[in-house]
């Protein structure tokens, strides 16, 4: 991965982009990733990882100075960074926003798109696809969250869209389930994966542990 960009987006919220965001920053751990935070009014994932990373960052993006301390963010920024992005931030018009200085960063964006299996999150991703073109540095994977069912349960995505992924050289991943009993936790007592990991319940670090080796895989198997 090296020092790319990775922009978890959806465009939609309740897609389960902190969710991924997490499993994202646990599978670099090693990498001391930095951390931007676009979602102000729910920042979930910034109340838990603010301190664990190598740097942290919580920026109005909607907004022309939020875009301008973001790019400057970047560039300050040699390792990998992860953004976890609010609803709507994920549109083509942002990303182009944010591509520009692509070339003169010599960084590459990795856009995780986060579905569930509503029509209207589907069209948003095709025109996002189509809008931003054929950028040599920006990848777009989608990610199927095993939450709102599975693999075959994405149809509508399955047959429409799935291929323009593949053939622009992104992946179609999994994303694997978590027990709610699990989820609630991280977010109420703003706990890490790695810090649940070690003070859950001994059946919840089992389930914790049993997730978090699957999401691990999952980013493996697409090259992250």
């Amino acid at each position: 991965m090296g020092n790319s960009i990775n922009l978890v987006s959806g465009a939609k919220g309740g897609v389960g982009k902190s969710l991924v965001t997490m499993g994202l920053l646990d599978y670099l751990n090693g990498q001391n990733p930095a951390l931007l935070e676009t979602d102000i009014t729910n920042p979930d994932v910034g109340k838990s990882y603010r301190k664990e990373v190598s740097k942290f960052a919580a920026l109005d993006i909607a907004h022309e100075e939020g875009w301008i301390d973001l790019a400057n963010f970047l560039a300050e920024t040699e390792n990998p960074v992860i953004i976890n992005a609010a609803a709507g931030l994920g549109s083509s018009e942002s990303v182009k926003n944010l591509g520009d200085g692509l070339v003169e960063l010599g960084r590459d964006l990795r856009v995780f798109w986060v579905l569930n299996t509503q029509r209207d999150g589907l069209a948003l991703l095709k025109s996002f696809l189509e809008e931003i073109g054929e950028s040599t540095r920006i990848r777009v994977d989608a990610v199927r969250n095993g939450f709102f069912g599975g693999p075959e349960d994405f149809k509508l995505f399955n047959e429409k869209i799935k291929d323009m992924i593949v053939e622009r050289g992104g992946s179609v991943l999994d994303f694997p389930v978590l027990a709610k009993r699990c989820v609630d936790p991280l977010y109420i007592e703003r706990l890490t994966i790695a810090r649940a990991a070690e003070e859950f319940p001994f059946g919840n670090r089992l389930e914790l542990k049993r997730w978090q080796k699957l999401v691990h895989e999952m980013f493996t198997s697409a090259g992250v």
